[in-house]
């Protein structure tokens, strides 16, 4: 993996995601919590340049896979959904020498590695392209090759963008805890441990102000009122980027820290 790369082979665990694959909803629901990943690209990402991802077909249904999520600790974070996560918890999952770190495939299991890479699929993306997929299949992020960093240069493409969308059963529950990647539970710590049915409904502050519809519904039907309520959330990106830039600046410095000292394991 290049060094650059944020992420070796991963599933989309706790770290990324506010639902458990496995929990007490799937339990009540009688619905996995798997949930789908909507990739979408925003720009042209030519399969030679890289710079997207690459996808393994079949990684999650393999006879190895169970073995492959327990060597990253997937089984270890995900299976108790009432889990708090701390900001070292995020720091293993996310530390690049640890082993049993999501990102970490290539130090946890070599072999395992091996096998999942020889699957891979580098994506050859256009702008407008959509990849479905299952949050369980592995995946990885790649960067852009340095034939890839002249030719976008050459067409004023500084940076190459794409758009990711979330599909999972409503009743998922959102993290407790530290996570950045959530808005809702960043901007407000009570939102932890609540169903996404839960904070979709428009539930008054405590000052009486109906807050953001976090999570849509669209299934069965699509809340007609949707638009106008998501433009609220848009209205709070300015807040919700200074908050989380604050908790990533935190994050890295306990990663750097901790590797100094040894102590990733």
């Amino acid at each position: 993996m290049n060094e650059t790369e944020f992420c070796d082979w991963h599933v989309d665990d706790q770290g990324f995601w506010p639902a458990m694959y496995e929990s007490e909803a799937s339990k009540e629901s009688g619905y996995d919590q798997h949930g789908i990943n909507v990739w979408m690209a925003l720009d042209d990402m030519p399969a030679d340049y890289e710079g997207s991802m690459a996808l393994s077909p079949g990684s999650h249904k393999a006879e190895w896979a169970s073995d492959a999520y327990h060597a990253i600790g997937q089984e270890d974070r995900l299976l108790d959904d009432t889990r708090t996560l701390t900001l070292e918890d995020v720091a293993d999952i996310f530390g690049a020498n640890d082993p049993r770190g999501t990102c970490s495939m290539g130090l946890a299991s070599p072999e395992l590695r091996d096998r999942i890479e020889s699957k891979k699929v580098v994506l050859n993306l256009r702008r407008g392209d959509v990849v479905f997929a299952t949050r369980l299949l592995f995946h990885r992020t790649l960067s852009v090759t340095d034939e890839g960093r002249e030719y976008f240069a050459s067409i004023q493409r500084p940076t190459l963008n794409r758009y990711s969308i979330r599909y999972v059963p409503g009743t998922a529950r959102i993290p407790t805890g530290y996570h950045f990647f959530e808005w809702s539970r960043t901007l407000d710590d009570s939102l932890g441990g609540k169903t996404l049915d839960e904070v979709s409904l428009p539930a008054p502050s405590e000052s009486g102000e109906i807050k953001p519809l976090w999570y849509p519904k669209v299934w069965p039907s699509i809340d007609r009122s949707m638009d106008s309520r998501l433009s609220e959330v848009g209205s709070l990106k300015s807040l919700v980027k200074e908050k989380v830039n604050e908790e990533r600046k935190a994050l890295y410095e306990l990663i750097q820290k901790r590797k100094a000292e040894g102590n990733i394991r």
